[in-house]
């Protein structure tokens, strides 16, 4: 039976393509999304308006597909009305149709609190005056927003066009750590190591290669870090060799 874990609902502020997609690769066998299409297409005042006032419709109908709870999609939305909108909307939305309903930025708000994060760098796909809303949204919300950037988008059918490590260049993080395993795992396991990788924001990428066999010994990165500290170390001695 689909969805015999939960059934939720998604009131997406677009069409939801990608949530959709997304909410399938990290949620476990057993849930399933109803979705129902947004009327947003370019990210402006007037798309929003027309968004907000179809939420309740839209909430009615996956109630009445029996969804068991209802996320409501869409930052802007809120960040448009103001601090405080979200809650509002939600105990309006729980209480008319008694199934528990949560807008997407209630949800991020508390995560963040949940984790004691106090100062936030923000990268968003936004035009300036939609971070402008966003930011102080959060410092209503109590946290110190250090800085907030965008990337100017304005039609939403161009934010899926976009890097998924978009965020990252933003933040100037350009370093990271490289790791190699060497696993002997049927692949049910390996499509599960996948998964949870996937979900781990420290991950930035990750490869899996079928190999016949594996490697004894230093990867091949390994070889060449050594080769370079080798290299590096006869310059510092001044050992330039016989000529």
């Amino acid at each position: 039976m689909y969805g015999w874990r939960a059934k939720i609902g998604h009131v997406a502020p677009s069409r939801g393509d990608t949530l959709v997609y997304e909410f399938y690769q990290m949620m476990p066998e057993g849930f399933m999304m109803l979705n129902s299409t947004g009327t947003i297409r370019q990210l402006v005042d007037a798309d929003f308006d027309r968004q907000l006032q179809r939420i309740e419709e839209a909430a009615q109908d996956l109630v009445e597909n029996k969804c068991d709870a209802i996320i409501i999609g869409g930052s802007p939305l809120f960040t448009k009305l103001g601090y405080g909108s979200d809650i509002e909307m939600e105990k309006k939305l729980t209480a008319r149709f008694g199934v528990p309903t949560s807008p997407g930025i209630t949800g991020e708000i508390a995560a963040l609190k949940s984790l004691k994060i106090k100062k936030l760098v923000v990268a968003t796909p936004h035009e300036d005056s939609l971070n402008d809303r966003m930011k102080a949204f959060l410092e209503a919300s109590g946290f110190n927003v250090l800085k907030i950037q965008g990337y100017g988008v304005r039609k939403n059918a161009d934010l899926t066009d976009m890097d998924i490590h978009a965020a990252y260049r933003i933040a100037k993080n350009r370093k990271a750590h490289y790791v190699l395993l060497d696993i002997d795992a049927p692949a049910a396991a390996v499509a599960e190591l996948e998964r949870q990788t996937g979900l781990n924001e420290d991950v930035i990428r990750y490869m899996t290669v079928r190999v016949d066999e594996h490697e004894n010994g230093p990867s091949a990165m390994m070889r060449r870090s050594e080769r370079d500290r080798e290299r590096g170390g006869d310059r510092d001695r001044g050992d330039r060799g016989d000529r």
